[in-house]
């Protein structure tokens, strides 16, 4: 490295342009309804677990789509996404628990979102000694329990005992319940997911609801040793749930619904929404497991058997209006792309056409026809939206191989069936109209036979084509931010095309570009050609850029001709090259 040995002033030219940085494509965003969890808040998820723990998981009692896409997701090869539960804000409740003292001013807990899951958590309070005591949280959750223990709680100071409640120290979990089972496992660690919350001032139970005793709150003796009860309340907020919760067109300014709030958020590539679909009203309600022999002398209250709830199904002009709000947020922001399906009520390949011809857009593509998935509890299948299992599709091309990668051709995981049947020829009619089918490949598994956007331009005809334009500007926007407001001369023309040219080569060489050559693969121009005297008057710096984009090999032609002595066999791939600027 060349050292400075005499003392003096030096002058080194370095590129005002940042280098080109890593844009991640492959990150998903999904609205929906959920058991549970924040409302109309924007979260983050790494695994299918961080999901179960945050919104409960699969829910036979708020059945909906959301759940099994982001499992669908995760089980293809997503590795991160964003999730929104929606609700109605208004109706939306938690459920309560009150606690009061003989002759003092009660205090409640709350479950920590809103929701009727709250009516299935349990509680036990157990004195100590003297003013102390200790808290368990008891939710039933699949064949086992997830329980969060609170120690050593001061009984008489309430701001003590908020902060401590509020600090959730402690997450006890257990999988199974039967400790003697090879399938039960425990699990202790810390967290910082709640499920209950402090309040000030909870009111007791009315008359009607002291009946049954302990359920919402209890009054304790001075001499009270062990307290049981069940939280009572709660409201999940499906009633007068509108398509605008979803879409967040109709919120006041101060707020953010569903799918808004992913607009601010720079890294979502995907979008998904797949409660906007009706779903069946044909599961089960829930049933309260049968208590075992030997837990029959068990004080704890068991929270009621809670009836199945329902969103209301919207109808096909508002899933029009949804999937056009999909498409908006793509168009507005230029840098994500929407996954669309195909309503249940539309499952014949001619009202599947109508329905694809409702839309010309280059960033969304549409799916047909809906998958079949098992339930955690077992049963029959459920039939469910391919919008998060297509999402997984996409992600694992992106990260395995990158975002020139077709979505199509891979095997689809935790998909058990489609719902309905696609032949050869039913294939190629939905493929003339753009419409992307999965079909089930005999030896090879449920795969996606198409590649293609609802776009009539031929140009962007093909997902990666129009992902992989997405993915170049989005980068190039990135390494030229710091061009703005920069003296708008020669120098500055050399340096915008140095630094494109030079990210768009680690682009074809990482074959995501066509051409046998760099100079075949792509033309970068930023001189006085583009940015005459009158444009650079008005602060216009103009950069050509042209492209060699790689269309899939759709048709592979094999040719069989009898010449002398023998056969001669020819394959070909039928594939057109094409350029865009």
């Amino acid at each position: 490295m060349f050292s400075y040995r005499k003392p003096g002033v030096y002058f080194e030219r370095l590129d005002r342009l940042r280098p080109f940085t890593q844009v991640r494509t492959d990150i998903a965003g999904f609205v929906g309804l959920a058991r549970r969890g924040p409302l109309h808040r924007a979260v983050k998820l790494e695994s299918w677990q961080q999901f179960f723990s945050v919104f409960g998981g699969v829910s036979q009692t708020a059945p909906s789509f959301l759940s099994y896409a982001v499992r669908g997701f995760f089980d293809n090869g997503g590795r991160e996404c964003w999730v929104v539960r929606v609700a109605n804000p208004v109706t939306a409740a938690p459920a309560t628990f009150s606690v009061a003292l003989e002759g003092s001013t009660p205090w409640g807990l709350e479950a920590s979102s809103p929701g009727t899951w709250g009516r299935e958590l349990q509680i036990e309070l157990r004195r100590t000694g003297g003013s102390l005591m200790n808290i368990t949280i008891r939710l039933p959750q699949g064949d086992g329990e997830v329980r969060q223990v609170w120690r050593n709680l001061p009984l008489n100071d309430r701001d003590a005992l908020r902060e401590r409640i509020e600090e959730s120290e402690l997450d006890v979990r257990w999988f199974g319940a039967d400790e003697q089972s090879t399938s039960y496992q425990r699990e202790t660690r810390r967290t910082t997911e709640r499920l209950i919350r402090f309040i000030d001032d909870a009111p007791m139970p009315t008359v009607a609801e002291k009946r049954a005793a302990g359920q919402g709150g209890r009054t304790l003796a001075r001499d009270w040793v062990v307290a049981n009860g069940a939280f009572i309340g709660g409201d999940s907020g499906l009633s007068g749930l509108m398509p605008a919760h979803f879409s967040g067109d109709l919120a006041m300014p101060e707020q953010k619904w569903g799918l808004s709030l992913f607009k601010d958020i720079d890294e979502i590539s995907l979008l998904a929404m797949p409660d906007m679909m009706p779903f069946p009203h044909s599961d089960p309600s829930y049933q309260t497991p049968a208590l075992r022999c030997d837990q029959v002398s068990d004080e704890r209250q068991r929270p009621p058997s809670l009836e199945t709830e329902y969103a209301r199904g919207f109808g096909e002009q508002e899933i029009e209006q949804l999937q056009f709000a999909l498409i908006r947020q793509c168009e507005q922001r230029l840098d994500r792309f929407a996954i669309l399906d195909v309503p249940p009520s539309r499952q014949f390949p001619e009202t599947v056409i109508e329905w694809r011809n409702k839309f010309d857009t280059s960033r969304a593509a549409l799916y047909f026809p809906w998958v079949k998935v098992s339930r955690p509890q077992g049963g029959r299948l459920v039939e469910v939206p391919t919008c998060g299992h297509v999402a997984g599709i996409y992600a694992r091309g992106d990260i395995d191989i990158g975002v020139h990668k077709p979505p199509a051709n891979m095997l689809m995981e935790d998909v058990k069936d489609l719902v309905f049947p696609i032949d050869d020829v039913l294939h190629g009619v939905l493929n003339e109209h753009q419409i992307n089918v999965l079909r089930a490949v005999p030896g090879r598994g449920i795969r996606i036979g198409g590649a293609v956007t609802l776009s009539s331009d031929t140009l962007l005809r093909y997902i990666n084509v129009r992902r992989l334009l997405l993915w170049i500007e989005e980068v190039i926007e990135d390494i030229s931010a710091d061009v703005v407001f920069e003296p708008n001369n020669p120098d500055q023309w050399e340096a915008v095309e140095r630094i494109t040219r030079g990210f768009l080569d680690q682009v074809w060489r990482a074959g995501m570009l066509g051409g046998a050559t760099a100079e075949a693969a792509y033309r970068v121009r930023c001189d006085a050609t583009t940015n005459p005297p009158e444009d650079t008057d008005r602060g216009l710096l103009q950069t050509h850029i042209d492209l060699l984009l790689p269309a899939p090999t759709e048709y592979v032609l094999v040719r069989i001709g009898k010449v002398q002595g023998g056969t001669e066999i020819e394959i070909g791939e039928r594939r057109s090259e094409r350029r865009s600027s």
